[in-house]
Order: structure tokens, then C-alpha cells, then sequence
């Protein structure tokens, strides 16, 4: 590594404290991967990173095609077990009407 020389038209007056003259060469040896071991990774980087985006987008598009269909079968599997079938807002206003009822309907607010 090399250490430039001061490119200012007066040098500071405190002189050198660390003992080193300005112009010097200091051999410090950086260690730097080869060229196929950094392509290999910006590759695998990319290709991962893309894959996980892509993925991702397709998830959702799925979850968005087959949701109505989830729902229409959990509604009949509960109709066959007997169970009560109510939106998810009727039953959101039942549970507030039982936590008024209960009397623990604004217990969260203190």
C-alpha cells in the first residue's frame, strides 16, 4: 500500500509524531479472493435473491386464486359437522357482544 505525500503547499508545524515520513511505502499484504470464488457468489447472490422474489409473487397470486375456494370448503365441512356458519364479521360482532356482556369490552384501554 502506498501513502501519498501531502499535496498541501505547507506542511503542519507539530512535524511527524507517529514516525512516519510522508511518501513512505508500507507493506501491508490485503487478502483478496479469487476471481472465480467472487463470481460464484455474486452469481449465487442474484440467482437466490431472484428465485426468493419470484416465489414470493407467485404465493401470492395462488393464495388469491385458491382462498375462495378454502373458504367455500371450510363452510361446507362445518355445515357437515354441524357447525354454526357465520361470516367473519357476524362473528366479530357476537364476540363483542359477549365481551360487553362479560363486561371485558374496553379492558386493553387503562
Amino acid at each position: 500500500m502506498y501513502v501519498p505525500p501531502y499535496r498541501f503547499s505547507q506542511r503542519p508545524e507539530s512535524g511527524n509524531k507517529e514516525g512516519i515520513s510522508p511518501g513512505c511505502r508500507v507493506n501491508v499484504s490485503v487478502p483478496v479472493p479469487r476471481k472465480e470464488v467472487v463470481v460464484t457468489a455474486a452469481t449465487t447472490s442474484v440467482i437466490s435473491v431472484g428465485a426468493a422474489l419470484l416465489g414470493t409473487s407467485i404465493f401470492k397470486r395462488l393464495v388469491t386464486a385458491f382462498k375462495p375456494a378454502f373458504k367455500a370448503l371450510a363452510k361446507k365441512i362445518r355445515k357437515l359437522r354441524g357447525k354454526p356458519t357465520q361470516s367473519w364479521a357476524r362473528e366479530r360482532l357476537q364476540g363483542r357482544y359477549q365481551r360487553i356482556k362479560n363486561g371485558t369490552a374496553n379492558q386493553g384501554e387503562k
